[in-house]
């Protein structure tokens, strides 16, 4: 299998640390990963579906709930210089309603803190219409920049890369913004991030089938 990383990088830098994630057999992954549901009634599994990755659904009716996968607060990737690749979608299922919230990318805390939670991700959240570059620092807000791809139900590629001076978004192949403020000041981890509320009963469900992190 050729990763992404070697399609999209000189073979005359080879990585560094790295790890690559294709959710796929039939139990996730436990030396690396650890899934913490944060609040309210969800779960989290390895899909049994074509493509479907591992999931974190959440399924309480009239209440909130929220889950992330990380490495357990082991950060190995460089705020200064790392790059990564996720494949991500969700979903809801039998509630039109619901308020959902997906992200992915680069955390430096196993934990629902986002506003001064060094970070550097993609964010769909209902409230959008469109995906948006998402980032902070350890100084107190967020910083929300629209690529311009519209939010949907299908698969989506994305790759952030951490130079020191900006965050680069890009999405499905093409590079769709570029942050400088509010940009991580501390080591990350990956993490999966998902945030969901149902007025009616139903789900909402975010999904990864690829995920790929190295130091640049």
């Amino acid at each position: 299998m050729t990763l992404l990383y070697e399609l999209t990088n000189s073979w005359e830098k080879p990585a560094r640390m790295r790890v690559v994630e294709n959710f796929s057999g039939d139990a996730l992954d436990t030396n690396i990963w650890l899934y913490n549901l944060l609040n309210g009634t969800g779960a989290g599994a390895i899909a049994d579906a074509v493509d479907g990755g591992y999931t974190m659904n959440s399924t309480a009716t009239g209440a909130t709930s929220e889950s992330i996968l990380t490495f357990n607060d082991i950060r190995q990737f460089n705020h200064l210089g790392a790059s990564f690749i996720c494949s991500m979608k969700s979903v809801t299922v039998n509630n039109t309603l619901s308020v959902m919230g997906s992200r992915c990318g680069f955390k430096r805390t196993n934990s629902d803190g986002f506003n001064a939670g060094n970070f550097a991700a993609v964010l769909k959240n209902t409230g959008n219409v469109n995906y948006h570059a998402y980032t902070a620092s350890s100084a107190s807000g967020t910083n929300s920049t629209d690529t311009n791809i519209s939010q949907d139900t299908d698969w989506h590629i994305w790759k952030g890369e951490l130079n020191g001076t900006s965050y680069d978004l890009s999405g499905d192949g093409v590079q769709v913004t570029t942050s400088t403020t509010k940009l991580p000041t501390l080591a990350l981890q990956p993490f999966l991030y998902h945030y969901g509320y149902q007025p009616n009963a139903g789900s909402c469900t975010t999904s990864s089938n690829y995920y790929e992190a190295w130091n640049n």
